[in-house]
């Protein structure tokens, strides 16, 4: 869940250990937040929204997550009532909670408004909209290297990628690249190679390679305003594999143009779960829209391509 950073309880640390050498700093004495609502929804063009409603907890707090399900979570568009979203409560205990709308699905380039109340909290509210998806015009592996890792057990291939997109010039853009690849598991009878299962790894980067105003997203992907320059996008990744039971099948590329909302809540989030740890540097501040509260209520758009990896 989302790490909240709360200003004035990091002064009140910082202040302690700059003037307090002796003494320990009793977080009993410090004053006490109220506690709020965190509402979290990316929402995409002709798919239903998906909300999750929870209460915000101080930073250090390790108890579980505390998801809400008595919430009032309804939707609105200029300033119309579209409806109520029902909560669900998955089947499986690792999913929390969320809410659905179940008779509306975002159009790109309308703005929707989410407004959210609990028992004993101040209601929030927040707006976004869906822009306009990009459509991807290339994507190629340009080269691949291949490498032997953990004593020749594994290889990790090293991929140069190219990604070209039709980037509008009129207006500033804000995307989200996703790469995903599909490895097979496969068992030998035989002649035959027959596959037994396949996955999707989503492809991670470092953020200490961010650059040129490109941000890797803390849960894959980079994020950034604008294609960089009039050529196409290049990248290189890495994906590890076990030769003598696993094969690599398609490469996925997902280009996501986003609200304002949505970059400017991943990429200091993201730079924000990526930052040193030290208490004396200063903290990256999160992006959030959730009035009187804390979290995100953002649109996007995608498309999508694939290229096949040949062995």
């Amino acid at each position: 869940m989302v790490r909240h950073i709360f200003t004035i309880l990091s002064s009140l640390l910082l202040l302690g250990i700059a003037y307090s050498c002796e003494e320990p700093l009793d977080l009993e004495e410090l004053p006490q937040l109220e506690p709020k609502l965190v509402v979290i929804s990316n929402f995409a063009e002709g798919r239903a929204i998906i909300v999750t409603v929870a209460k915000s907890r101080l930073i250090g707090n390790v108890d579980p997550e505390e998801y809400l399900t008595n919430a009032e979570v309804d939707l609105y568009w200029n300033n119309t009532f579209l409806e109520r979203l029902e909560v669900v409560i998955p089947k499986d205990p690792n999913y929390p909670p969320y809410y659905k709308s179940w008779e509306n699905k975002p159009v790109a380039g309308l703005e929707y408004t989410i407004k959210v109340s609990v028992d004993g909290f101040k209601p929030v509210m927040a707006k976004s909209s869906v822009p306009p998806s990009v459509k991807i015009t290339d994507f190629d592996l340009a080269n691949v290297v291949t490498e032997p890792v953990q004593g020749g057990a594994y290889n990790r291939k090293h991929f140069s990628a190219i990604v070209d997109f039709d980037d509008p010039s009129t207006t500033k853009n804000y995307y989200h690249l996703n790469i995903t690849q599909q490895i097979n598991n496969y068992v030998l009878e035989g002649r035959d190679t027959l596959i037994t299962k396949s996955m999707l790894q989503p492809v991670l980067f470092d953020p200490l390679d961010n650059e040129n105003g490109i941000s890797a997203h803390l849960n894959g992907g980079l994020l950034f305003e604008d294609k960089p320059g009039k050529q196409a996008l290049g990248i290189s990744f890495s994906v590890d594999i076990d030769p003598r039971s696993q094969l690599l099948g398609k490469t996925y590329v997902e280009l996501r143009t986003l609200s304002r909302e949505y970059y400017l809540y991943y990429t200091s989030l993201s730079r924000s779960e990526g930052s040193n740890p030290n208490p004396l540097n200063d903290p990256v501040i999160v992006f959030e829209n959730i009035e009187n509260g804390y979290g995100i209520f953002a649109g996007y758009s995608n498309s999508l391509d694939s290229v096949q990896f040949v062995q």
